[in-house]
This record gives structure tokens, C-alpha cells and sequence, in this order.
């Protein structure tokens, strides 16, 4: 079942929980933020994205 989150860029995004990515000690500047997923905007570019903060999110190009 997917979950839908909220992204301050891209709007709500529906991701398969399987495609989730877990960092156990979070990653560096974010320790306590420990998932996150690949998503693409409307223009097919990729976003490196927080399941828990929807502010987080980097473009990939």
C-alpha cells in the first residue's frame, strides 16, 4: 500500500514503502531524519526526498 507524503516542492507524492531508503544514523546535518525516497517532479527530474519533513528534499542532476 503506498504512502502519500507532503513535499514543500513537489506537493503530495505517493511512494511505495518499498522503495523507501533507511539510514539508521540519518545522514549528516539531519541525524534524527532517517528516510527517505527518490521521486520525480513533473519534468521527469529526480528529488532526493524526507518521508518526515516535507521541507527536505535536494534535486539529483
Amino acid at each position: 500500500m503506498n504512502t502519500v507524503i507532503q513535499s514543500a516542492k513537489l506537493g503530495p507524492v505517493s511512494i511505495d514503502p518499498d522503495r523507501l531508503l533507511t539510514f539508521p544514523e540519518g545522514i549528516p546535518g539531519f541525524r534524527t531524519v532517517k528516510q527517505y525516497t527518490l521521486v520525480n517532479n513533473d519534468k521527469g527530474h529526480p528529488f532526493f526526498g524526507s518521508r518526515r519533513w516535507k521541507i527536505l528534499s535536494w534535486p539529483l542532476w
